[in-house]
Order: C-alpha cells, then structure tokens, then sequence
C-alpha cells in the first residue's frame, strides 16, 4: 500500500504529498486529524504540517533524536489510519 509519496528529504525535513487526503470526506478528515493527533511523536518532532488542499505534509524534525521513517510508517500503518485512507 502506497498512499504517500516523498517530494523531499533533508535531514531534519520531509515533504510528502498524500494525495488521498484530498478524497476525504469531512468527517472522514475530522476522523484522521483526530486520529493522528493521538500517536505518540518521538521527541524530535518539532513541528507536522498539513494543507488539505493540496495533499501535502512537511515534517520538521532532529535527525539525531528521530527516525522519521520509522515514524511516517507508524501513522501511515496505524489500522485506524489505514481505515481511513483505504476503507480497508
């Protein structure tokens, strides 16, 4: 399952698009904000950014304290998340 694909990544920074968040219903976005909001985020996260409009999110992190990719992959495979995006 793709449902995100890297634009750019420089330690400390992502940019993703998630073109399926533009597909949401409102409550389904309400329902994924929400459920995002309650997974944990490692220490070094210092800042998630989301523009619905186009798909994008930029996350902003210290590299030295993060794995972001360990923790891309623990949102976007959260059963709940997955639910959401997949209707799986």
């Amino acid at each position: 399952m793709q449902t995100f694909e890297v634009l750019e990544h420089i330690p400390g920074r992502i940019s993703m698009e998630v073109p399926s968040i533009k597909e949401l219903s409102d409550s389904k976005l309400v329902r994924l904000l929400k459920n995002v909001a309650e997974i944990p985020a490692p220490a070094g996260i210092r800042d998630i950014r989301h523009n619905l409009l186009n798909g994008s999110v930029i996350i902003n992190y210290e590299p030295e304290r993060t794995n972001i990719e360990e923790f891309i992959q623990s949102v976007m495979y959260n059963p709940k998340i997955r639910h959401i995006m997949t209707g799986k």
